[in-house]
């Protein structure tokens, strides 16, 4: 959101946003009738040529059965890399102190759950969790992994200039939970 916009709005807070790592390049590409470009999850997102106002994801790294050996062997991006967190503190205070908003410090990636079935694709995604919760628990796992990673190298250099690090997930919906509670 610009500034004019926040401040019209009398928005006090600010949201500041981890970068990509350096191994990491986008690419939006031409497909047909679509642009299309993949994330650092390697999660392919696309947009119609004709019309389009955002990309949908459409394409998803770990789709179709997999074993434990695929998820392991899945590389997740470096969320430790140094380049990530270039800049972020500076323009934390920024904000902090010229700005006079609280900052908010964005996670690495969407929730763990919601993650997974970025990662899986829907169908599989709902489908494993019903049918094979060792498998779901199993990628859960990983993310987890690699967001406590991310945490861990964040807070050291962030932690004292932010007011909310942010972890959100997508469990419910506008009438109830995505899963039942009893799974």
């Amino acid at each position: 959101v610009e500034d004019d916009v926040m401040a019209r709005l009398n928005v006090d807070m600010k949201n500041i946003s981890p970068r990509s790592s350096a191994s990491f390049n986008i690419v939006v590409e031409e497909m047909g009738e679509y642009t299309r470009f993949f994330d650092e999850f390697q999660i392919g997102w696309r947009m119609p040529k004709e019309g389009g106002w955002y990309y949908d994801m459409y394409d998803h790294p770990l789709k179709g059965e997999v074993t434990a050996a695929d998820i392991d062997a899945y590389r997740f991006p470096d969320a430790r890399d140094p380049v990530r967190f270039a800049g972020l503190r500076e323009a934390a205070i920024r904000v902090a102190n010229e700005d006079q908003r609280a900052v908010v410090f964005g996670n690495i990636s969407a929730g763990i759950f919601e993650l997974y079935t970025w990662l899986r694709g829907y169908k599989a995604a709902y489908t494993e969790w019903a049918e094979s919760p060792k498998m779901a628990s199993h990628l859960m796992g990983r993310i987890l992994e690699m967001q406590m990673a991310y945490w861990e190298k964040a807070l050291p250099i962030l932690g004292d200039v932010i007011d909310v690090a942010q972890c959100a997930d997508d469990v419910a919906g506008q009438n109830g939970l995505l899963i039942s509670p009893r799974s």
